[in-house]
Parts: structure tokens; sequence; C-alpha cells
């Protein structure tokens, strides 16, 4: 399982080129919704009318999940019989799912979605975790499945907080789940507050600090080829040997700031 942390997401921007649209749960779309477990207690899943339609999302219908009172996380909601036989998710036309999300009274929570590949889970799922959204307000994650193998998904599981917390009663929203072929968002909008990294522009050594939750850094070029790779040992990144220059840091946690070198 991976994670990624988002810290204080305050906006994203969203680019349509290169998508294609799975599902938007109009009226008019093929799909089924149900729950892992049956009836009984569950993250209860149901056709609903938009009720914020506006921003990102002015569709008439929507999602809506509520974790009912004790629900165990292995009753997740999930979607299937997506679209026509052999219908779904086909992976050969792009393995990038996002989706459109919103929370009535969770600021901070995780999303997972998980497709199922040629009827089969796929084993390593994305978890993305939230922190400090606004209240009814429409957002688009995105999950990253390129090292999946080709096949059609034709049943996505949903999750909002599987791995626990006190949310029983809480509701969540999801619509328009799309795919493409490469990342859509502007990573650039995920602003990370806490997070602070001196000096730049630097002549060789970076300190940071608030990046608790990163394994690693990468260092690419303007032009996206990476040129650096770093394991986080301490709160020191060393870029002497780089060229003088404008570069990308990114963390494996989502982090993304542009840096000098002279």
């Amino acid at each position: 399982m991976r994670k990624l942390l988002l810290i204080n997401l305050l906006f994203i921007s969203f680019v349509t080129l290169g998508q294609t649209k799975i599902l938007d749960f109009e009226p008019d779309k093929t799909f089924g919704l149900a729950n892992n477990n049956g009836t009984n207690t569950q993250f209860k899943p149901e056709i609903a009318a938009n009720p914020v339609k506006d921003g990102i999302n002015t569709s008439d219908t929507s999602v809506k999940i509520t974790k009912e009172v004790g629900a165990p996380n292995w009753a997740f909601p999930f979607l299937n019989k997506i679209g026509s036989d052999p219908g779904g998710w086909n992976f050969t036309a792009g393995k990038v799912m996002q989706i459109k999300f919103m929370s009535v009274n969770k600021t901070d929570f995780t999303l997972t979605l998980r497709p199922w590949v040629n009827g089969a889970a796929v084993s390593d799922e994305i978890d993305l975790s939230f922190s400090g959204l606004e209240l009814n307000k429409w957002y688009i994650a995105e999950f990253d499945y390129t090292a999946v193998a080709d096949g059609w998904a034709n049943r996505i599981d949903v999750w909002f907080n599987r791995n626990g917390g006190s949310d029983d009663g809480d509701v969540f929203y999801i619509d328009d789940i799309t795919q493409s072929v490469a990342k859509t968002l502007n990573t650039e909008k995920f602003e990370f507050n806490n997070v602070k990294l001196y000096p730049n522009p630097t002549t060789g050594i970076i300190h940071f600090t608030g990046l608790e939750n990163a394994n690693s850094i990468t260092i690419h070029n303007v032009i996206g080829q990476q040129v650096k790779k770093i394991k986080l040992e301490n709160s020191l990144v060393y870029i002497s040997d780089l060229n003088k220059g404008v570069y990308i840091l990114k963390s494996d946690n989502g982090l993304q700031r542009k840096i000098v070198k002279n």
C-alpha cells in the first residue's frame, strides 16, 4: 500500500487535456453501486443530488457516502458494471485516475481508490491523505496506477478513512471519474505551509524543516529530467555537485518546490 500525504491542501487546478471520462453518475449512465458488507452496518453509498453545484463540479447528481455508526473498515462501497461489455476503466488507454470528492464534516481524512483489473484487486493500492480542507467544497484527487499491468478495471473500491478514526456518521461525496495517460493535477498548487527550505538560492546545501513524513527527495531540471535522488536521513540536502541553474525539488510525499543553485 502506498501513502501520499497532502498537507494543508488549499487549492487544486485541473487540466482536462487527454482525459477520458469513465463515469459521471448521471441518470443515463450504466454502473452498479454496492457495499462490500451487503445491507449490514457499512459505508453506505447512494445516488444523491449534488449539494454544492459550484466551482469544479456543476453536475446534477453524485454519489453520497455515509459512514454509519459502527461500520467496519471492510464494509466499503464499490462501483462495478461500468459502461458496456466489457465495460469499466480500460487500463490500456490510461492508468491515472482522477475523481472529484467533497467532505461535509471532516477537514482531515484519507481517500483510497482500489481498482480491480481483470477480475482481481490490485495489491498496491494508494491512500491519499488530506488535511485542512474546506467543508462542502469540491476537490480533485489523482491516483497513479501506471505500475499495474494492462487490462480492464471493471470494479473500483472506495474508502474514506479506511484505517479508522472517529468518523461515524460522517458524509462524503464523489463524482466524475476520469482517466488519463499521465498526471494532470498541477501539484505545485499543493501547499505545504509548514515546510521551510533555506537558503534559496543556495550554493550547495539546503536545510529543511517540516518534512518529517518524506523518505526521499528527487531533483529535476527545468525540462523534467531527474538529475539527483537523495535518501532523507537528516534535515540537509546537498546539491553542490549540480550546475548553476533552476531545479525542481520533489519529495515522495507530494511536495514540489523550485530551488536555485548559484
